[in-house]
């Protein structure tokens, strides 16, 4: 169950990767720049000031 009131402010994120910074490395195939996004989306309550 949901905790959360219905007033709370919420940041989503998303993490990339970098191809040195996975697994398998870069490859050829990879361009100069390329990322990798995460498989799952990441939401966070947030405090406003």
């Amino acid at each position: 169950m949901d905790s959360r009131g219905p007033n709370q402010p919420l940041a989503s994120l998303r993490l990339y990767f970098l191809p040195e910074n996975t697994p398998d490395g870069r490859r050829d195939t990879h361009g100069e720049v390329s990322n990798f996004p995460s498989s799952f989306r990441h939401l966070l309550p947030t405090e406003i000031n």
